[in-house]
């Protein structure tokens, strides 16, 4: 169990850096651009991914099992253009939706409220995918 626990932890923290590097991507397209929300999701998505990818089958997680890390990471990267897809599509919902409750005052802060929302379950659901695949596959 205490393993776990500093897995997880080590999972948000390393999570929370390429959390920071989706999010300024995110900001940048959703503020000095008209990329529609569920596109600027989906491009600053990626070059996270990859870091968190990176760090934790190195530092994280026992990277065992017989698949190489590589064939993990194109399992892992369409898993993630999956979940990355239909939680892109749910802030494209939620953002008007939330800009509906501003009365359209504060646009992009209701894009940023949007990607804030969606954030905790596309956490949760990366640790138990990463930790299975890493040290189950």
């Amino acid at each position: 169990m205490k393993k776990l626990f500093f897995q997880f932890f080590g999972f948000i923290g390393i999570s929370g850096i390429g959390w920071l590097i989706d999010f300024s991507i995110y900001t940048c397209l959703t503020s000095f651009t008209d990329i529609p929300v569920a596109y600027a999701n989906m491009i600053s998505s990626f070059p996270a991914i990859t870091l968190v990818f990176i760090v934790s089958t190195r530092k994280i997680f026992d990277n065992g099992g017989k698949i190489p890390v590589y064939a993990k990471y194109i399992i892992y990267l369409f898993y993630q253009f999956v979940l990355v897809a239909l939680v892109s599509m749910a802030a494209g919902k939620l953002a008007p939706w939330l800009g509906e409750i501003f009365e359209g005052k504060f646009e992009n802060i209701s894009k940023l409220l949007a990607k804030i929302a969606i954030t905790p379950i596309t956490m949760v659901m990366n640790f138990i995918v990463m930790k299975l695949m890493t040290e189950k596959m």
